[in-house]
């Protein structure tokens, strides 16, 4: 599975940044996470672990992934470190004159015997 997708906002990057990466805000803009922890102490950034459940159409799946990319106001990318849904997603933000373009771009899914298992 790959999806990307992306929108436009009024405001720069430097304002929208702190709103996509602040866990408590993510329920907002990722309508099928249901919860996120931080696992790791420190600032958050590159190497950060987190836990995470997800709503999927068989019911919920949890992961703990790990923030691979991370550039202050621009970039964020995580992959998935545990668990039955594998992935690797990212979300770029890019200044376009008054607006900055979000991009949410993410590969993965069940892995093939998961998948045989909802199946049947």
């Amino acid at each position: 599975m790959h999806i990307k997708e992306s929108i436009y906002i009024n405001a720069t990057p430097e304002s929208l940044f702190p709103y996509v990466i602040d866990p408590e805000k993510s329920e907002e803009w990722d309508e099928n996470r249901q919860s996120m922890e931080i696992l790791t102490e420190g600032p958050f950034g590159k190497g950060t672990r987190v836990r995470v459940v997800r709503k999927i159409p068989m019911g919920t799946v949890e992961t703990v992934e790990e923030i691979i990319e991370f550039e202050e106001n621009r970039l964020i990318g995580w992959a998935t470190v545990e668990g039955n849904m594998i992935t690797t997603a990212s979300v770029r933000l890019e200044p376009r004159g008054d607006t900055t373009e979000i991009t949410f771009d993410m590969s993965g899914g069940l892995p093939f015997p998961m998948k045989l298992l909802l199946l049947s």
